[in-house]
């Protein structure tokens, strides 16, 4: 057991020393890599260390060769040290990586002293590395390293290190207070990095250290920053001195040149766990001092160890009244120091944009860190400076209107000196012009308006509202002009600006609560906006419907204008269905009824009360079904509908009228109530005098798709009045030509398609009209309704035999075996009608076959058709054959409209007629090579309607004369067979027996069928 403990011990210090190597070659590349320039006392600090690395990884593979061949036990305690802090070297060096020169000056004395610790740490490892039996090449390099150490590392000559002794904690703070002193070290710097003070090169270095020095509160807290900043002022302040020497008369003068320097925080004054100054200082048991809720949070991780690793006897703590005072002191004064900086170079005339903006960027921290500075800038009078900085280029007008912000937010004082100098008009001129600065203005325009007054002011700038409603749709803007628009006092024009970009809130408000003539406005603005539907219902509550309503219920003479916006407003809103019924609910409908009858209502706002009454049919119409007295209201509505159908109606209100009716006419449950209740009052002759005497061609087009809606189920009372008004078909013959749209030529041929099939009258006016070449061409149109309705109208045609020719001519078979594949339902049922129709005539056209004679082997003879047995064409015989039409009505037998398939089967069953020439293989075109056909007709004896069910039993019965089908599918057919056997009619059942002793299972269960047919009717 010893053995495996010792050899696992010794593998993992193995494993350690190797990974030691890696680790250390890796430390020396960074080394070398962080500062490249020669000259830089940095280069000469690292260059030493990491050749001392490089020393130290040749005795970490000499210590891992031995390992591996030694069995020695080897204690890791100082390797695992030595690992720790060459992970802290590792940290510092590749946060100093790609710095700046001047930025690497100022971290000499923490270089230095972790490459002390480095070599400490090493050297303790390097006394117990070696042991007995290790390998000469491990002794030999241990001693190399060790002469590198005892030569002292880093090593630096008298100048280097009284340069890098500047850079020492509180060094710099002495420095700066003495103005021979900071010169002297600024010119120390110039010469190490051997670059001129007043040149461009060193400005260019000391531009990287300000990049750098922002980007320092984010990594290394705000003490590292303030301690470059300090150095930044130092340099400029040299560089400035060497630029134009000052002359110093006094010790005083001397003293105002270095005043404005702020001072570092004292070591104590900083937290060890946050490594910030401290707000709040408490001491716990072990003496040391943290910042109360850093301490307070180490406690709450469970910690009963002080974080120095000192055992505490409780976590108690205690405030720490003297130093937190001194803190406050050393905060106090450099606060007025920076805000005395920033003002200096606010007020100096010659102060460059760059001077101004680091100025601004101050005051905004200053105010930031503490609320109190605030006040401290207002009165030294450095509001209005700002508010006219944010006129300047676009980066010192996004610092200065962030600025502001800050000083705003909660400080009415500043608030009202903004206002004062005129910040509301810059921010509306900021909005129109610097998109750069937008988001900044913006933020402060939402807190300046928080005040009543302030509010009062944006509202009357000129376009400010107009700029805001157009940036409210773009995402960084949206929540705080939300804001603004919502603390606004708004005149009415503003309230119609907001809802022109779709803030429709204050609109609604203004609307319900609003005086007359702000309602009339606002109605106004709502029938104008093209809105989207989400707008509209937002507009549309029960509360505003209603005060709409009430506008438009107002009788006097002198609120005609509100009662026509409210109209218009109307006319809008109900185009959603949500909102027509909203409408209906507040009692709109007696209203708009009362506005449409009424002498009083001008031509305008009838039209406006039918296209709302029609919206709201169109909504609702489902609402009246089954209940006696909406029927009785609907009655009511209809008549009055019919009533205003007379010449003296406005065309746009015979329109409306005639949409409101179409609804009613076109709902589900409730069209045959309403159709019959029009057709009782004579709706047909009504409308057909509306459509011949109107000039209005929409009204015409409307009155005839109503009637065309009437006609589907009184064919024959829409037959009846077109032949008693002479004249009347004439209009809707005109609506299947060219320049009607395609909507129209859908309810023309509608109508024909729903008169009665067989009335002669019809019939040969049609025919002397020559309408079917018109109807044929409409099967070409790419609208499925207007092909569903031709279809219907050359209906009447094709089922008589001597118009079946021509309509063969013009291609008509094939188009109806087209649409059998791709049309809508109701077209494939009245295309497989027609293909029966056309099926039903090919017998008698058929011309047999001559008698073979002698000759007959020396001539060519056409061929014959295989099914009829005679020469078949489609444009001679109407042969479906020949037309490809069988697999398509096969095809059709899976619709689930069962109309759809009863027509395909009956133009099915007139290819296995008494009367066809090959019945057999009639049978087999029908069942398909792949049994389609005959599974489908089977499945159709259980699923289909009862002439459906016959049908298929009858064909069936054919089929299973076959032995072929009778043993394929005699076994698929019994069950549904059976149940047609014992729920059938009397015709059906007996189909049924028929095909049960063709599979002989009659006799077998012949008792059962007796007890089942005596069961049924």
């Amino acid at each position: 057991m010893e053995e495996t403990a010792n050899f696992s011990s010794s593998a993992n210090t193995v494993k350690m020393a190797k990974t030691m190597n890696k680790n250390l070659c890796r430390l020396a590349k960074v080394a070398e890599e962080v500062c490249p320039k020669k000259e830089h006392v940095v280069n000469r600090i690292l260059l030493q260390f990491a050749g001392f690395l490089r020393s130290l990884a040749q005795v970490m593979r000499e210590l891992q060769k031995d390992l591996e061949t030694m069995p020695v036990e080897y204690t890791a305690l100082e390797m695992t040290q030595l690992e720790a802090e060459v992970k802290n070297s590792e940290i510092l060096l590749h946060d100093i990586l790609g710095r700046s020169s001047l930025y690497l000056l100022t971290c000499c004395s923490t270089l230095i002293d972790q490459v002390k610790n480095c070599a400490a740490i090493s050297g303790v490892f390097l006394d117990n590395v070696v042991l007995e039996g290790s390998s000469d090449a491990l002794r030999l390099h241990v001693s190399e390293a060790k002469e590198l150490l005892e030569k002292g590392m880093p090593k630096l000559d008298p100048k280097d290190r009284i340069l890098c002794n500047s850079f020492d904690d509180g060094a710099l703070d002495s420095i700066v207070s003495d103005y021979s002193l900071s010169n002297k070290l600024a010119e120390q710097i110039a010469d190490s990095l051997r670059i001129a003070l007043d040149s461009d090169a060193f400005s260019t270095e000391l531009a990287k250290l300000k990049v750098e020095r922002t980007e320092a509160v984010e990594l290394r807290g705000k003490v590292h920053s303030l301690y470059l900043e300090q150095f930044i002022v130092l340099l400029e302040k040299a560089i400035a001195s060497k630029r134009k020497p000052v002359r110093i008369d006094s010790y005083e003068k001397v003293d105002n040149i270095h005043r404005d320097i702020p001072m570092l925080p004292l070591q104590s004054f900083i937290c060890p766990i946050t490594k910030d100054v401290m707000r709040d200082p408490v001491q716990i048991a072990s003496g040391q001092t943290y910042e109360r809720s850093a301490i307070e949070r180490w406690f709450g991780e469970g910690h009963t160890r002080c974080p120095t690793g000192v055992e505490l006897k409780n976590c108690k703590m205690k405030p720490n009244f003297a130093l937190k005072q001194s803190i406050a002191e050393w905060r106090e004064r450099n606060y007025n120091i920076r805000l005395e900086n920033a003002n200096e170079l606010l007020n100096n005339v010659e102060s460059n944009e760059e001077e101004q903006l680091k100025a601004v960027q101050d005051l905004q921290a200053l105010c930031e860190e503490e609320s109190l500075n605030k006040y401290k800038v207002a009165n030294k009078n450095l509001i209005p400076r700002l508010v006219k900085l944010t006129k300047s280029s676009s980066m010192l007008a996004v610092k200065a209107f962030s600025t502001l912000a800050v000083l705003a937010k909660e400080n009415s004082e500043s608030q009202v000196i903004m206002v004062e100098n005129g910040i509301i008009d810059l921010i509306v001129h900021c909005l129109a012009r610097q998109k750069e600065a937008a988001p900044q203005a913006v933020y402060l325009m939402r807190l300046l308006s928080e005040n009543q007054d302030t509010a009062e002011k944006i509202s009357h700038a000129r376009n400010a509202v107009l700029f805001l409603v157009t940036l409210i749709q773009e995402e960084e803007f949206a929540e705080n002009v939300g804001c603004i628009l919502e603390n606004l006092p708004k005149s009415d024009n503003d309230v119609i600006t907001m809802a022109e970009a779709n803030i429709m809130g204050p609109l609604v408000s203004r609307l319900i609560e609003g005086e007359y003539e702000s309602q009339i406005l606002m109605a106004k603005t709502l029938g104008r906006l093209h809105m989207p539907d989400r707008s509209k219902e937002f507009v549309a509550s029960t509360e505003t419907i209603s005060t709409l309503i009430e506008m438009m219920n107002n009788d006097d003479s002198e609120n005609h204008e509100g009662c026509l916006a409210a109209i218009k407003a109307l006319e809008s809103l109900s185009s959603v269905p949500s909102i027509s019924r909203i409408v209906e609910n507040v009692g709109g409908i007696q209203i708009l009824v009362k506005q449409l009858n009424s002498v009083k209502s001008s031509g305008t706002i009838k039209t406006g009360a039918a296209h709302v009454l029609a919206n709201i049919f169109s909504a609702t119409v489902e609402d009246y079904a089954g209940k006696s007295d909406r029927e009785a209201e609907l009655e009511e509505l209809i008549i009055m509908f019919l009533s205003l159908m007379g010449p003296i109606t406005a065309p746009d209100v015979h329109y409306y009228i005639l949409q409101g009716m179409i609804g009613l006419a076109n709902g589900n449950k409730i069209s045959l109530t309403a159709k019959t209740k029009m057709k009782e009052r004579e709706a047909f002759k009504l409308l057909i005098n509306l459509w011949m005497t109107a000039t209005d061609r929409r009204v015409k087009e409307r009155a005839v798709e109503l009637f065309s809606f009437l006609s589907r189920s009184f064919g024959d009372d829409a037959c009846s009045a077109l032949k008693e008004k002479q004249g009347s078909l004439n209009v809707i013959l005109d609506m299947l030509k060219e320049g009607y749209t395609e909507s129209d030529h859908a309810v023309a041929a509608s109508i024909l398609a729903d008169l009665p099939p067989k009335d002669k009258q019809i019939l040969i006016f049609l025919q002397q009209a020559n309408i079917m070449p018109q109807l044929v061409k409409l099967l070409e149109n790419v609208n499925d309704v207007v092909v569903e309705a031709s279809v219907g109208a050359l209906l009447r045609f094709c089922m008589i035999k001597e118009h079946q020719p021509k309509l063969a001519e013009m291609k008509v078979i094939q188009k109806m075996v087209s649409l059998l594949c791709a049309g809508r339902c109701l077209t494939k049922e009245r295309a497989a009608l027609a293909l029966y129709y056309f099926s039903k005539s090919t017998r008698s056209l058929i011309k047999k076959p001559d008698t073979p004679s002698c000759w007959s082997c020396f001539s060519s003879r056409p061929d014959v058709c295989k099914l009829h047995r005679g020469f078949c064409s489609i444009e001679g015989t109407n042969c479906l054959l020949e037309a490809s039409a069988v697999k398509p009505l096969v095809q059709a037998l899976k619709e689930q409209n069962m109309s759809c398939v009863h027509a395909a089967l009956r133009a099915l069953t007139t290819l296995v007629g008494d009367d066809v020439g090959d019945k057999e293989f009639g049978h087999r075109l029908i069942a398909q090579e792949n049994g389609d056909g005959i599974v489908a007709i089977i499945g159709l004896i259980s699923s289909g309607t009862p002439e459906v069910q016959e049908i298929c039993a009858n064909l069936c019965e054919k089929f299973f004369s076959l032995a072929e089908y009778r043993n394929k599918y005699g076994v698929v057919a019994q069950m549904h067979i059976i149940g047609l056997a014992q729920k059938g009619s009397s015709t059906q059942r007996q189909i049924a027996g028929r095909i049960l002793r063709q599979l002989e299972l009659l006799h077998s269960q012949s008792n059962y069928f007796a007890v089942s047919a005596a069961g049924n009717p």
